[in-house]
């Protein structure tokens, strides 16, 4: 498995053209530990996967991610495993 640059995922949220933000580390329910972005609705989710796939991302599409429903928006978050950070 090659692992993703945490500075390159960064840049591809950053560069996405959704509203949504980087989050940085995060520990999400059931002892997940992982990176995270921030967004608005399921929509936004898609256009970060295509982002993702087009700023040599890719690999993270072939993990499910963890999502949490915040009640206004969504943290998505990747393991750190899958990271060289």
């Amino acid at each position: 498995m090659d692992k993703v640059d945490l500075g390159d995922f960064e840049d591809a949220v950053m560069n996405s053209g959704i509203s949504g933000e980087f989050y940085g580390e995060y520990s999400g329910r059931g002892f997940h530990q992982g990176y995270a972005v921030s967004v608005d609705d399921m929509a936004q989710l898609i256009g970060l996967g295509a982002a993702l796939f087009d700023n040599d991302c890719q690999e993270l599409t072939d993990y499910p991610p963890h999502i949490d429903n915040l009640g206004t928006g969504y943290i998505v978050s990747w393991d750190k495993r899958l990271f060289n950070a």
